[in-house]
């Protein structure tokens, strides 16, 4: 959040950093400014500085600086103004650009000469990483790939394509355990029999 500007009662001048009495600067101006010419008779001079002055005289100098503090005021309002109106059309202004340089580059190509005299500015080189930059970064994303349990390509593949491995609990279907074995014996042998036997049928047939 940005400072907040302090206001007085006396206007609204911009306030300074600098006070007197916990007051602003050009506050006091003002006040003076209004004041001291009421305050002061005709003849009544104060010393101020070391120069005698009326009241009229005091509040002439004071007004002539603050001046100065209305000038900023309004200076600043107008450059508040006129920021906010290059935001307005800088989006515009940003794709005008693209589009600039779009068209240029496809009038003279790639001839980064003569695109730079028509104004392009030339291309941003891209930085060549030091070996020990190189092995930084490299490390970095491979505890980002830990960290996120990321897989390659290769990696998912082995996912996909891999044996499925299925266990029978013999005990839970009610077999005896000691003859599991020898039923995925009987399972195993029981196709090579199966071929064994066609050929025979085929030729009783």
């Amino acid at each position: 959040m940005g400072r907040r500007r302090s206001r007085h009662k006396w206007g609204c001048h911009m306030a300074s950093r600098t006070k007197i009495r916990g007051a602003p600067v050009e506050s006091v101006l003002k006040s003076l400014m209004d004041h001291a010419s009421g305050e002061l008779g005709a003849k009544e001079t104060v010393k101020v500085a070391g120069v005698e002055m009326t009241g009229e005289k005091l509040a002439a100098r004071a007004g002539q600086f603050l001046e100065r503090y209305d000038l900023a005021q309004q200076r600043q309002a107008e450059a508040r103004k006129a920021v906010a109106d290059r935001n307005a059309v800088e989006p515009e202004a940003h794709a005008f650009v693209k589009a600039a340089i779009i068209g240029l580059e496809a009038h003279f190509g790639p001839d980064a000469v003569k695109l730079g005299q028509a104004g392009v500015p030339p291309l941003k080189p891209k930085k060549q990483l030091t070996v020990k930059e190189k092995t930084a970064a490299r490390e970095r994303a491979n505890q980002t790939r830990e960290l996120r349990h990321t897989m390659g390509r290769r990696q998912k593949e082995a996912i996909k394509a891999g044996p499925v491995a299925v266990s029978v609990d013999a005990t839970a279907a009610g077999t005896d355990a000691s003859a599991a074995p020898a039923q995925a014996v009987q399972l195993a042998t029981a196709p090579a029999a199966n071929d064994a036997m066609e050929p025979a049928t085929k030729a009783a047939s």
